[in-house]
């Protein structure tokens, strides 16, 4: 069981909403996930996970790029991954990008730290779930990180 999030994430869209891809015309898209942290809490990891492929409930055809704003921050792995949102639900495919802070000293997030995913928005309209998970703690103390999970839907 995870613990709630303690960290607030905001999402935007370009274009916004996205647009899908049609036949011989894909089209790009990207999303900026940013953090605040007004409870000045500690974050040493984030994990994103996007779901790809050609379905309603998938949001880019293909793996998807991302990027970071901040050089404290580096992406790890991304790897794909398989997961079940729903008890009784299938696997669904996620392209899982793992980031993690370089450095201790900023694991207080007090500076702009932007996530950006970019790929190629599939063809079909829909839902796509997007699922966070972070190794946070309010206080920094090693034996106090909790991973609290969260997820948002973005239409196309």
């Amino acid at each position: 069981m995870s613990n709630k999030i303690l960290l607030i994430y905001a999402v935007a869209a370009n274009p916004a909403p996205l647009q899908i891809s049609m036949l011989n015309s894909p089209t790009a898209g990207t999303l900026n996930i940013s953090l605040s942290n007004p409870n000045k809490v500690f974050c040493k990891e984030i994990e994103i996970a996007i779901p790809f492929g050609d379905g309603a409930d998938d949001l880019f055809s293909e793996f998807p790029a991302l990027s970071v704003n901040n050089s404290l921050w580096t992406l790890v792995t991304s790897t794909i991954e398989h997961k079940v949102l729903e008890v009784g639900g299938g696997a669904k495919q996620y392209a899982t990008f793992n980031c993690s802070c370089k450095d201790p000293n900023a694991y207080m997030i007090d500076y702009p730290l932007v996530f950006c995913i970019q790929g190629t928005v599939n063809s079909v309209l829909g839902d796509a779930t997007i699922l966070l998970r972070e190794t946070a703690s309010a206080s920094g103390d090693p034996d106090s990180w909790l991973i609290g999970d969260y997820s948002f839907v973005e239409t196309k």
